[in-house]
């Protein structure tokens, strides 16, 4: 998303990104992934609860095959699992909110 920003901008689309981290997690982001794009926090988890995104449970967390995609990620991309900030368990998403509010 941040790669591609000024394609978004020439659409006329504004981009945020919202993690659930502090002020501090999200300086520390903005520099590590060189960001470009507004990035707020939401330490509450109330965005996250208002567009409906999932806990993850412990067996979808930990299954066997979890790991093992995880692990065949991980070695092919060289991405290491760095200190978790927020709820662990707590899954990403993409939302896409128009002008009228819908998504």
């Amino acid at each position: 998303m941040n790669r591609d920003r000024e394609s978004f901008a020439a659409a006329g689309a504004l981009l945020a990104v919202i993690g659930q981290g502090t002020p501090a997690n999200a300086a520390w982001f903005r520099r590590e992934f060189e960001l470009d794009i507004d990035l707020l926090v939401d330490t509450d988890r109330r965005a996250y609860e208002a567009a409906g995104t999932k806990v993850a449970t412990v067996g979808e967390l930990v299954g066997p095959r979890m790991l093992a995609r995880g692990l065949k990620r991980a070695l092919g991309s060289g991405v290491i699992q760095g200190k978790i900030v927020g709820h662990p368990a707590q899954l990403g998403g993409l939302m896409l909110v128009t002008p009228g509010g819908g998504s």
